[in-house]
């Protein structure tokens, strides 16, 4: 325990749970009674400090970014009051923006970072921007990620949204925010809100480890001539080989936990269920569709001459006769008990 009433650690042991990235360096600061949980990554100039946001969002909210930047700058983060290690102050006074840049101001003391470029997301802004305006010195930069007031002219889609509790113009794009929209359809708005923040849509990281960490049985569907477990992703236990078609129909839907015959893929744009029936093609679709891709030319040029066109081939050993000679001491293919 320090003076100021910060706490340095050494770098924690590993737990099993996998991360990108573990920090050089964990420690608690304490103000007022309330403990705040950061950690140190890297060591490289100039130092980044990644301001919390909502407490509703996961501390770990940064965990894709640190990895990359911690290979260029020395980084710092903690845990906002109300989330991961850090305390959770029981009065409401307690989570007033003050208190967020104020802790901030303890954790740069505590990890002796005169100055620090300061990243934010979402009401993070409002965090960063009382620390700067009450201490300019300290801070060398901002960046401001979605912030959530007004640093500049809404943008134009933003413009067209209705007041929350007034019926919505439609349920596209912003319009969403709204509160019939929630109440109709509060997944609906959650993934579009989501997809407009730091979604990092490369990295699947953030799924693994909730899988992992949860134990869950993710599923995948395919259209393949082979199944296993990892077949399409080593985190996904439980895998279905279906036709091309029902690939696509659950793609759709984005989950397998339903009945296609009975239940709506989704929703269409006049707001109406739509059934697997209603997007089936028929026959003469699918005749039309392969008259059109297939050219027979194609296939005679590629197969009129399979056999001489590759010798490895014909040199692997295999039997003759009417049916296949099944190999009981095979571990690759079984004859089926059927």
């Amino acid at each position: 325990m320090r003076a100021d009433g910060s706490v340095r650690s050494e770098p924690a042991d590993r737990p099993e749970q996998t991360r990108a990235r573990y920090p050089d360096e964990t420690g608690v600061i304490e103000r007022d009674g309330v403990r705040v949980a950061w950690e140190r990554y890297g060591d490289g100039s100039p130092t980044i400090l990644l301001m919390p946001t909502w407490s509703i969002i996961h501390s770990r909210l940064w965990k894709q970014q640190i990895p990359d930047l911690a290979r260029r700058h020395r980084v710092i983060a903690f845990d906002g009051r109300g989330n991961g290690r850090s305390a959770r102050p029981p009065t409401a006074e307690a989570y007033a923006e003050a208190e967020f840049a104020a802790d901030a101001l303890a954790v740069m003391d505590a990890t002796s970072t005169e100055r620090a470029v300061v990243i934010t997301l979402s009401m993070g802004a409002q965090r960063g921007l009382l620390l700067a305006s009450d201490h300019a010195d300290r801070v060398a930069g901002m960046v401001f990620i979605g912030p959530s007031l007004a640093l500049q002219p809404r943008a134009p889609d933003r413009e067209a949204v209705n007041e929350f509790l007034e019926p919505p113009v439609s349920d596209e794009g912003w319009a969403k925010y709204n509160a019939h929209s929630w109440r109709r359809d509060y997944r609906g708005f959650l993934e579009f809100f989501f997809s407009q923040c730091f979604s990092e849509a490369h990295s699947t990281k953030p799924i693994e480890d909730a899988i992992n960490k949860y134990d869950l049985v993710a599923a995948s569907v395919l259209s393949g001539n082979r199944n296993f477990e990892a077949r399409v992703h080593q985190s996904i236990k439980a895998n279905f080989l279906m036709s091309p078609p029902l690939v696509v129909a659950f793609a759709l839907a984005g989950r397998v936990d339903l009945d296609l015959s009975t239940e709506p893929l989704g929703g269409g744009k006049d707001g109406q269920p739509v059934f697997l029936k209603d997007i089936w093609p028929s026959l003469r679709e699918v005749r039309d569709l392969m008259q059109a891709a297939l050219q027979p030319e194609v296939f005679r040029k590629l197969y009129k001459d399979f056999a001489a066109q590759n010798p490895k081939w014909n040199e692997i050993p295999s039997s003759v006769g009417n049916v296949y000679e099944w190999d009981r001491k095979s571990t690759y293919i079984q004859e089926p008990p059927f």
